[in-house]
């Protein structure tokens, strides 16, 4: 999959616009560092609420609200990568203070795929980079298995995510609610299973990568993990928690400071940006 759009350069003047595209869960008059989220597929920016607890007090905590859910219910559902990429880069550029102080991108399952296609973006476009992609629980770009569960029945798509996820068994036991939420789920779906192609091959980011896996995930093994080492011609690192494809849920606190650590270990940041971790 190869994108088309030209290079755009980021607005000089500082906006501060709202936008329904990103949920700020916690933030500081003086904050020095941001935290941006990407969901998983069907997931909200709801799933993060507990995080800020566990996020330092100048640190902002941004989550990636995709639309056609919550909030963003009424709002068309986006089904393909490039489109996705395309919002959140035109969101991004139309609010240049979100890029103006050292950032960590963090994706969880489709998410994780969604933030490196965006960090090539604003790459080609020269804008600020994150310090480090926190990539969890999927395959490398060009290395996944190819699934088909956008075009199967709602049925079929309840009991995958249910097998993802068991908390989520209650979906089928309220049809409203399931009425709500299909439509975005499926929409996910279809992005990431049509997202690119097998074994071909994506470019390499200039920034660190940070993989991150349950160790008793039955979607992604060690090895495949592995090749995100491919993503990068900067450092590398793989870490393992205990838990299935949703080990965060029950290691947030520990995840957070994954993202502290990449502050930490980043050489790109600005002298009049330096500051001591927690």
């Amino acid at each position: 999959m190869e994108y088309t759009a030209q290079p755009r350069r980021m607005q000089s003047v500082k906006s501060n616009k709202p936008s329904s595209w990103f949920r700020v869960l916690k933030t500081h008059p003086n904050i020095r560092r941001r935290i941006f989220c990407f969901p998983h597929a069907g997931g909200a920016a709801s799933y993060f609420k507990q995080w800020p607890e566990a996020v330092p007090e100048d640190t902002e905590f941004v989550v990636v609200q995709y639309p056609g859910r919550e909030e963003r219910l009424n709002h068309p559902c986006i089904n393909n990568m490039e489109d996705m990429v395309r919002a959140l880069f035109d969101q991004l550029t139309g609010n240049p203070h979100l890029l103006q102080i050292p950032f960590v991108i963090f994706g969880h399952s489709m998410g994780a795929s969604i933030g490196y296609e965006l960090i090539l973006e604003l790459q080609k476009a020269g804008l600020r980079l994150p310090v480090a992609l926190v990539a969890s629980a999927t395959d490398a770009p060009g290395y996944a298995n190819p699934t088909q569960f956008h075009i199967s029945s709602d049925s079929e798509l309840v009991e995958e995510i249910v097998r993802l996820s068991p908390s989520l068994s209650f979906l089928k036991e309220h049809e409203e609610l399931l009425e709500m939420v299909l439509p975005a789920l499926r929409a996910d779906y279809q992005l990431i299973e049509t997202y690119g192609k097998r074994n071909e091959p994506r470019p390499p980011l200039p920034i660190p990568i940070k993989k991150l896996i349950g160790d008793n995930d039955s979607e992604l093994s060690r090895d495949d993990a592995l090749l995100w080492k491919n993503q990068t011609s900067a450092n590398f690192s793989l870490q393992s928690f205990p838990g299935g494809h949703f080990y965060l849920a029950d290691h947030y606190e520990a995840v957070i400071r994954v993202f502290m650590e990449s502050y930490k270990d980043s050489s790109t940041l600005s002298p009049s940006l330096s500051f001591q971790l927690p």
